[in-house]
C-alpha cells in the first residue's frame, strides 16, 4: 500500500488517498501495510508521499470524534491565543495583516482543539508550569551582591 497523493498528517486514509501499487522488496519490511484492510478507519500521524510505501507504526486508529475532518496546526502569536486550552470548542478567523481595515474571515467554525504547544512542541501547560517553577527559583535565591 502506498499513498496515491500526498496525504498531510493526521488526515483519514482511504481509498481515495492511498492505492495498491507493486513496489521493489527491498522497501517492503514486516511492517509495510500489504491490504487496504490494515488502513481502514486509520489516520496517518505523519505526512506520507505518493508511492512511499505505508508503515503501520505510522498511522493510528481514527478517533470517534474526529469524523471525516481534517487536522490542522495553526501557528499564532500569544495575543491572539487568548488562552484556549486542549478540548476548547473555538472558531477560527483569518486576519489579512496587510489589511487590517478588512473584516476578518472565518475559516473553520467549532474547532476542538487538540493540543496547544510552542515552536518547540512544548505543551503551554508545561512550559508556563516551567516558567513558573524558573521563576519560583529565582526569587528564593540569595543575592549575590550586597548594596553599599
Amino acid at each position: 500500500m502506498v499513498a496515491s497523493a500526498q496525504i498531510e498528517a493526521y488526515s483519514n486514509l482511504s481509498s481515495d488517498n492511498i492505492q495498491i501499487e507493486y513496489i521493489s522488496s527491498k522497501l517492503v519490511d514486516e511492517f509495510t501495510a500489504r491490504d487496504i484492510v490494515e488502513l481502514a478507519d486509520k489516520v496517518t500521524m505523519i505526512p506520507l508521499y505518493p508511492g512511499h510505501p505505508i508503515d503501520i507504526r505510522l498511522v493510528a486508529d481514527k478517533p470517534d470524534d474526529i469524523g471525516n475532518s481534517q487536522v490542522v496546526g495553526v501557528h499564532t502569536d500569544l495575543v491572539r491565543f487568548a488562552g484556549v486550552s486542549e478540548g476548547d470548542t473555538v472558531d477560527v478567523y483569518w486576519l489579512d495583516s496587510e489589511n487590517l481595515a478588512s473584516p476578518a474571515q472565518k475559516i473553520a467554525s467549532n474547532a476542538k482543539i487538540l493540543k496547544v504547544t510552542d515552536e518547540k512542541n512544548v505543551s503551554i501547560t508545561e512550559a508556563t508550569n516551567i516558567a513558573r517553577s524558573a521563576a519560583a527559583s529565582a526569587a528564593q535565591s540569595p543575592l549575590h551582591s550586597k548594596r553599599k
